[in-house]
């Protein structure tokens, strides 16, 4: 009986094996730093009420930090 170690089921497993070992490096690496969210510091709420009083106007301001891993 011979005996075939590359099959397609090798290959495949093989194939997963390389992904997930080359996803789980870079991920450790911090390459998909980029796609978190930027670090957002809310600021004071300003309003304002319209002349009759019927509407108000909100505005709140956000200071938000670089989600750039290259600077």
């Amino acid at each position: 009986m011979h005996l075939r170690l590359f099959n397609a089921n090798n290959a495949a497993f093989l194939g997963v094996t390389i992904a997930f070992a080359i996803i789980g490096g870079l991920t450790h690496a911090g390459w998909f730093g980029a796609w978190r969210e930027p670090d957002c510091q809310g600021c004071a709420v300003q309003s304002a009420a319209s002349p009759q009083g019927s509407f108000r106007a909100l505005h709140e301001p956000e200071a938000c930090g670089s989600t750039s891993v290259f600077p």
